[in-house]
């Protein structure tokens, strides 16, 4: 699943296969931080439903999955 150094159009076919692979998302407890008005981190809860196997994960559909995201912006 490494993907670096993407052109405009494989970051497109990444993110398709992605978000491809997901069933009902959530996000819920979203939490905004930041050290100076420059700085701010996004934490949240993120849920889904795997709508397609993941051999490189190795879920099959239907699995629920509970993970953290976070975004960062400087």
């Amino acid at each position: 699943m490494s993907a670096y150094n993407l052109s405009h159009a494989s970051l497109r076919g990444f993110y398709d296969m992605m978000y491809g692979a997901l069933h009902s998302m959530t996000i819920t407890n979203v939490t905004v931080t930041g050290s100076s008005p420059d700085f701010v981190t996004w934490e949240m809860d993120l849920g889904f439903v795997m709508a397609a196997d993941d051999e490189y994960l190795g879920l099959k559909a239907g699995a629920k999955v509970l993970t953290t995201g976070v975004a960062v912006q400087w």
